[in-house]
């Protein structure tokens, strides 16, 4: 691996290589932009970030994946999901994958437990 920059250069050989045959994937985290996100089109998918912080709404993902450069089949598009909004939405946008995420306060692990036994599109 090679990095050249108006800092640094570095070259770097990574080892050892990984043990799992595939490898897991690859999610390049990237707001919108041509470069962040041809970069992502290098590796497995894009984790999207929102500007703003925080979840991302099914239109604001169709915006990124619309920025997208052409990519492979199996490319993955990450979001983390806005709960207003719903799974069929984000696929419909074109996203792979949603992530969830709560900070513990309060009596957390009872909500995450109601939460895990709604299932995925509960």
């Amino acid at each position: 691996m090679r990095h050249e920059g108006a800092a640094f250069t570095v070259d770097a050989e990574l080892r050892p290589g990984p043990h799992q045959v595939p490898r897991p994937p690859i999610w390049v985290a990237a707001m919108s932009g041509r470069r962040p996100l041809a970069r992502a089109v290098r590796y497995d998918g894009v984790a999207a970030v929102s500007a703003a912080g925080g979840p991302m709404t099914p239109d604001e993902v169709a915006r990124v994946v619309a920025e997208l450069p052409p990519h492979p089949d199996g490319f993955d598009v990450v979001v983390p999901r806005h709960e207003e909004h719903g799974v069929a939405a984000y696929a419909a946008a074109g996203a792979t994958w949603l992530t969830e995420g709560r900070w513990p306060e309060g009596d957390w692990y009872e909500e995450l437990a109601e939460r895990v036994a709604r299932g995925p599109h509960g």
